[in-house]
């Protein structure tokens, strides 16, 4: 049996941009736009801040369960392997997708969203992936600072 969204039907595949979904302005350019516009997207405290409060503390994330926290984990863990991972396509914007970054954002390192989206699922998920006997890779081990 394949796993699906929380309350659906629809098989639980995602990609490394369900971890933006949370910083997605399309049609709240005003309301959310407004407010990620005051924060820096290169300073690590003030990512991890958004991170946690938007995305790890956001409903979307609370309903899921262990199995597909797991599944972001491992998403995770295997792009940050990856020495040559293109991150910065994950925050490009397709004419046909939905999703619109903060305008007045200038990323320099797409990289450290990801990072910091590790540490924090380490810290929230930990207890619950260790009870799956996932794997928790050694920061350094994914070459992060």
């Amino acid at each position: 049996m394949s796993l699906t969204y929380p309350n659906s039907n629809c098989e639980f595949k995602p990609s490394l941009a369900f971890f933006l979904g949370e910083f997605d302005i399309y049609d709240r350019e005003e309301s959310l736009g407004g407010y990620l516009n005051g924060f820096d997207p290169n300073d690590r405290k003030q990512v991890r801040l958004l991170s946690e409060q938007l995305f790890f503390n956001g409903a979307r994330v609370k309903s899921l369960t262990a199995e597909h926290k797991k599944v972001l984990f491992e998403l995770l863990v295997e792009a940050l392997g990856e020495p040559d991972h293109d991150f910065r396509s994950v925050f490009d914007m397709d004419e046909d997708d939905c999703f619109c970054q903060p305008f007045d954002w200038e990323i320099n390192d797409y990289r450290l969203f990801f990072e910091k989206f590790y540490r924090l699922a380490i810290n929230h998920w930990g207890d619950e992936l260790r009870a799956l006997n996932v794997t928790l890779p050694e920061l350094q081990a994914l070459n992060i600072l």
